[in-house]
């Protein structure tokens, strides 16, 4: 019962933020933990790189929800003194659970970033509730570390009703739609 009270108040906080902000913030198992730190370009605005995320998947990208600095410590653990600058959106209509959150991370605190998301991560795909045709897509999602930079994603869309009768597979789709954004990470980043 406790799960699910914090789960509502999660999703209320959502839904009755006012105030929202998106891109500089200049306050202080089947997870891709890859740190690349060998020839990391350490000057590319988060903007710019969630911006080709969503170029990548065009009108399937249905994060439109910018999440402000507040949502970002309270429902994602990531303290205002661990960001240089962020990019943080989420899908607004419930059956979409489309979200992508990605930080640069200020100097000394990549390792307090991921373990953060990688906490959200396990509590998403652990407790929350969903509705069915989202499960393994709620089950692909993915932290990946670049350099200083962390990002936390579930992308994709496809309208296979296949997907819907089996679950390996969509697990492996939706893995590899993730992939895609990472891809498009190391393209701007380098690896």
């Amino acid at each position: 019962m406790k799960k699910l009270v914090s789960i509502a108040l999660i999703l209320a906080a959502l839904l009755t933020q006012t105030l929202v902000s998106c891109g500089n913030n200049d306050t202080p198992n089947d997870t891709n933990d890859t740190e690349n730190t060998d020839s990391v370009k350490n000057d590319v605005p988060v903007a710019d790189i969630c911006k080709a995320i969503e170029e990548e998947f065009g009108d399937n990208f249905t994060a439109d929800f910018e999440v402000d600095s507040e949502t970002l410590d309270a429902t994602y653990g990531i303290k205002s003194e661990w960001v240089k600058e962020y990019y943080a959106k989420i899908a607004m209509i419930s059956f979409q659970i489309d979200q992508l959150i990605a930080v640069r991370a200020a100097d000394g605190h990549g390792d307090d970033v991921y373990k953060a998301l990688e906490s959200y991560r396990d509590y998403y795909v652990d407790n929350s509730m969903q509705y069915p045709m989202n499960m393994s897509k709620a089950s692909a999602a993915t932290v990946y570390r670049n350099g200083d930079y962390v990002f936390f994603m579930i992308l994709g869309y496809s309208d296979d009703d296949s997907l819907l009768d089996d679950d390996a597979k969509a697990l492996e789709f939706y893995k590899n739609e993730n992939q895609r954004a990472i891809d498009v990470i190391d393209s701007k980043l380098g690896k």
